[in-house]
């Protein structure tokens, strides 16, 4: 770098708030600063006073183009220092104590973290994924036909019809509130037997017989959306 053929130049350093904390008392602080133009790196050593070891900052300095180094007086005005050359950013350097801290803390965490039993490499399977026997889905978050349902299929217990015009009511709720249903999950959601389910649900709805929703039920109020979507697909089909 020509602007270093000069027997001075200017470093910029952006010091930790120990290291600035430490320059601005009143003690006489003392240390080595060592500057590797080649490897483009600075390091400072500062003895510590308690004890016989030495604290390290390293800082990667990069050659500066637009920076300059201005003083101010008293009077507020400014002079001009000259131009700064290179800088960086001081950080302070482990010590070989906290470096081994922290491997150990590292290599006990993992030790910790990952363990698997014998028998469990033997049942790894990665690609499959299966649902525990009693676990379902329940469309509209029933938490109450949840529990009955697990609590049925435990026991054997079977279903029982519960008063039509009501059971009625619930499965045209169930339909506003979500569009399309099939006779198993309408009836897992209400708690009744699907047969029951089945002779009602045809009294107020359809059967789409095409679409992503085929083979499922629909209000009777809904046929003519039904048939406009049925469109829809056969219009992206041919596309």
């Amino acid at each position: 770098m020509d602007t270093l053929d000069r027997k001075a130049f200017i470093i910029a350093l952006r010091l930790p708030l120990d290291l600035y904390t430490l320059f601005n008392s009143d003690c006489q602080c003392k240390g080595d600063l060592t500057l590797n133009i080649i490897e483009n790196s600075l390091q400072i050593q500062i003895p510590e006073s308690t004890n016989s070891s030495s604290k390290i900052y390293k800082a990667d300095i990069i050659k500066s183009d637009e920076a300059y180094l201005f003083t101010v007086d008293k009077h507020k005005k400014a002079r001009f220092k000259g131009k700064i050359h290179l800088q960086g950013r001081l950080q302070a350097e482990e010590s070989e104590i906290l470096q081994t801290i922290r491997k150990l803390n590292i290599k006990k965490e993992i030790k910790s973290n990952i363990v698997i039993s014998e028998s469990a490499k033997e049942n790894i399977n990665p690609k499959s994924f299966k649902l525990h026997e009693f676990h379902d889905l329940f469309s509209m978050g029933d938490q109450e036909q949840a529990i009955k349902k697990t609590v049925r299929e435990k026991y054997g217990q079977c279903r029982k019809r519960g008063e039509e015009l009501e059971v009625m009511n619930n499965i045209i709720l169930a339909f506003r509130k979500q569009k399309y249903w099939s006779i198993k999950k309408i009836a897992d959601e209400l708690g009744q037997p699907d047969n029951f389910i089945r002779e009602l649900v045809k009294k107020v709805a359809i059967k789409v017989k095409m679409g992503p929703n085929r083979q499922m039920y629909t209000l009777l109020e809904n046929e003519g959306k039904v048939e406009e979507e049925k469109k829809v697909t056969d219009d992206n089909k041919k596309e």
